[in-house]
């Protein structure tokens, strides 16, 4: 993995403190051929049980996160089946329900007194069937 500075902020904001590590997330079904390569990943999250990848990486041609949620299977990857285009995304985590994934999009941004402002959306995705994308429904939660 290498680190990079945290590039996912809008022209006025203030970088984050901290660097973020981004990698390359390589996905290989071993029971088949599907492959799946992506760069500037910045965290992703397995489903055990129905073969779901969730993961965010820092999309250089847009200048913020987004994030995809393929289906891996032996005989293909069965493609996108959600996407997402964010500022900061982070917390991927699955439920136990294997239909529904969970985030955070963070954005920041400096006040006219300086002082940094942080805000946060909570959004849920949930897919009802193999064949059918899923849908994102956003949980405003301010900071």
């Amino acid at each position: 993995e290498e680190t990079s500075k945290d590039k996912a902020t809008k022209p006025g904001t203030k970088p984050a403190a901290k660097e973020r590590k981004v990698g390359t997330l390589h996905l290989v079904h071993l029971e088949g051929d599907a492959t799946v390569t992506v760069a500037n990943v910045t965290e992703h999250a397995v489903h055990e049980t129905n073969d779901h990848v969730a993961y965010a990486f820092y999309g250089e041609e847009a200048g913020h996160d987004r994030l995809h949620i393929v289906g891996l299977h032996p005989r293909g990857n069965s493609g996108i089946r959600g996407f997402y285009d964010g500022d900061k995304i982070e917390g991927l985590r699955w439920a136990r329900d294997p239909t529904t994934l969970a985030f955070l999009d963070t954005t920041e941004t400096l006040g006219k007194d300086g002082k940094l402002r942080v805000s946060s959306a909570l959004f849920t995705w949930h897919v009802t069937g193999p064949s059918v994308a899923g849908k994102l429904t956003r949980v405003d939660t301010p900071q």
